[in-house]
């Protein structure tokens, strides 16, 4: 059930033959709300929202900090092949126990700390002047907006008007350590980038095209890389809204109209129709068979011994598996 089965269906159980276009956009951003509610439900969100594939992404000697992609909105697991290792999920309190000072303890990584979202994929080194381009000649419009704590602890919040793929620099300053911010006033037509020198240097941050805000989801490594690792990543991205007239949600088909039984909710929610509690009643009813159908499968047999299996540390003479 594509957007435009999904808009069909809500006319006409509103009766709204003809419908105006303000009505088409906000049904179509009700569409789009009761999507986003859905893959946010526990049990529901995981199953149904999009996985990315198994990412790489290689350590660096003496880094501890890292980002994922700019489509992962979580981090499921961490793994290294070569020694065919997960790596163990701890909190920002166990590091800085752990791990006071990143640069005095390196070696194999055998931990990794969620760290949430940040500005940047990579925060300068030391202060620093910031510039930004895009890949793009033609972006010339558009003004990037930055925020910056610098090496006083003042903040600094700046902006500097693109010019295409040539580097312009924001401001004189150069004392910004830590960027808390980067996000462009329209959609750049190229990928657009933060550096910290006006030539070469490191790239801090990319936007992508069709974005305009900077947000990469951050995590430490435990102990600090002592060289090279190649690690797998596993997660989720996020689900953009639906667009297009044959654009489909990723739910079961069967489950698509529950969508609709949300947005018709919302419309008698607005317009205080007597009818929003009923129609609030259907909606939950489909929830909760969704949810049911995603998270109990007909081999799901719940058991107190639990069935894991793991892998053997044992030498070639044992099993490979261990129960």
């Amino acid at each position: 059930m594509n957007l435009s089965a999904q808009l069909a269906e809500l006319y006409r159980r509103l009766n709204l033959p003809s419908p105006p276009a303000a009505t088409t956009t906000r049904l179509t951003a009700f569409l789009n709300d009761t999507l986003q509610e859905l893959i946010s439900e526990p049990g529901i969100g995981q199953w149904v929202t999009e996985h990315s594939p198994q990412l790489t992404i290689a350590s660096v000697a003496n880094q501890a900090i890292y980002t994922a992609p700019y489509t992962v909105t979580r981090i499921d697991a961490i793994v290294e092949r070569a020694n065919n290792r997960r790596l163990v999920l701890r909190d920002w309190d166990w590091y800085r126990r752990a791990n006071p000072d990143q640069t005095s303890f390196t070696g194999t990584p055998e931990a990794w700390v969620p760290l949430g979202f940040q500005a940047v994929q990579v925060q300068p080194t030391a202060a620093t002047g910031l510039w930004a381009a895009s890949t793009a000649a033609g972006d010339t419009t558009q003004t990037v907006r930055v925020e910056t704590v610098q090496t006083t602890g003042i903040p600094f919040a700046g902006s500097l008007a693109l010019n295409g793929t040539t580097r312009v620099q924001l401001g004189s300053a150069t004392t910004h350590l830590e960027v808390t911010k980067f996000y462009l006033s329209a959609t750049a037509v190229g990928t657009v980038s933060l550096f910290d020198a006006a030539a070469s240097g490191n790239t801090l941050a990319t936007i992508p095209i069709g974005q305009t805000f900077g947000r990469w989801l951050g995590f430490a490594l435990w102990p600090t890389p002592a060289s090279a690792i190649t690690y797998y990543l596993d997660g989720e991205n996020s689900l953009p809204d639906m667009s297009q007239s044959n654009d489909e949600p990723p739910l079961p088909v069967r489950f698509h109209r529950v969508l609709v039984d949300g947005a018709e909710w919302r419309e008698y929610q607005k317009t205080n129709d007597d009818r929003a509690t009923v129609a609030r009643k259907k909606y939950e009813h489909g929830v909760a068979s969704l949810r049911y159908f995603v998270t109990c499968p007909p081999d799901f047999l719940p058991s107190r011994r639990g069935d894991a299996v793991a892998r053997s540390r044992f030498g070639s003479q044992y099993p490979a598996t261990r129960y």
